[in-house]
């Protein structure tokens, strides 16, 4: 794609963080037809206020350091009329973020004016996100490729929800795009909310009990990935932990840090969730659907005989673990 210049009605969201390998690809590159990963635009900020500049980006003229890549909404495009361009920008990143858990942090988000200098509709957003297991993973060309696809079934699905053909599914993908983009600040409850994730996936019964039945299918689903341990065993334990937090039985207090040992539990659970959203996305659409809004007394059953994920998100995938 050739680079266009900004023009009126164009959106750009900034980053302070989006790792990107440019020895894999070059810039722009198309995520969904109307936004694309593009160089941020430091000749535009540099002509605008600096009190906006420093909403947008605070500590801007302080010396924060600001990516050099953005995310940026294309004007001339309308092909989701309905969708505006931060929604957009939010399943480029959840679809990023389902094929690797590059870490990121969110700055503002503003529209390129009409006279040259000028930006409208600023928002601030200040979102980090949730898991990232190494500092140096980065995003490829060919990564950058397949969160595109990715983010385009996030679409179909959403759009299909009227019909409630993907109740189970969008609930997970609702879950974990808000916990792992950094909407939520909260710990404990990022860590209920993944696994309030996977239940809408893997227990739609209402009788007996979740911890069994999660420990059960969620390590058969995903029994082609490599877990540093038994993973029904693992799985058992945490839900115990989550029942106890559920009912206010605190094990982390956020005023005095995290342990290490519960933020690798966080990220084995992120990973985990990633993982089974990706074989749930892998899945063709008649398995989708029968997953969703089957019957329940027969759900379980077929939830049962699931086969191990694999398809076309799956393909190279890993489970980054701290």
């Amino acid at each position: 794609m050739r680079i266009q210049p900004y023009k009126e009605g164009d959106v750009v969201l900034l980053f302070y963080r989006l790792p990107f390998d440019f020895h894999s690809g070059t810039l722009p590159l198309d995520i969904l037809p109307t936004v694309y990963l593009d160089r941020t635009p430091f000749d535009l900020l540099a002509t605008i206020p600096a009190a906006d500049a420093d909403y947008l980006v605070p500590g801007y003229h302080a010396g924060k350091v600001l990516s050099t890549r953005c995310l940026r909404h294309d004007a001339s495009k309308n092909q989701y009329p309905d969708l505006k361009p931060s929604d957009l920008f939010f399943i480029s990143i959840v679809g990023s973020r389902l094929q690797k858990p590059v870490g990121i942090e969110i700055a503002g988000q503003f529209e390129v004016g009409k006279e040259n200098g000028e930006v409208k509709n600023e928002v601030l957003f200040l979102q980090t996100s949730a898991w990232q297991p190494d500092d140096g993973l980065r995003y490829s060309a060919k990564d950058i490729s397949v969160a595109s696809r990715i983010a385009a079934d996030l679409i179909q699905i959403s759009e299909r929800e009227s019909q409630r053909d993907h109740k189970r599914i969008t609930s997970a993908i609702i879950y974990f795009s808000q916990i792992t983009c950094g909407s939520v600040k909260s710990l404990q409850l990022s860590y209920l909310g993944l696994w309030a994730a996977l239940e809408a996936l893997f227990v739609p019964e209402t009788s007996g009990s979740k911890a069994d039945k999660l420990a059960r299918r969620i390590p058969k689903f995903l029994s082609n990935f490599e877990f540093p341990e038994k993973m029904s065993e693992w799985i058992k334990k945490e839900y115990k932990k989550r029942n106890k937090l559920v009912h206010g039985v605190q094990d982390i207090v956020p005023w005095t840090g995290i342990r290490a040992s519960r933020a690798e539990a966080f990220g084995s659970l992120h990973e985990i969730t990633r993982l089974c959203i990706l074989g749930f996305l892998s899945l063709d659409e008649f398995q989708q659907v029968m997953l969703s809004v089957e019957k329940e007394e027969l759900l379980g059953t077929k939830l049962d005989a699931l086969k191990p994920a694999s398809g076309k998100y799956l393909e190279e995938q890993t489970m980054f673990l701290a």
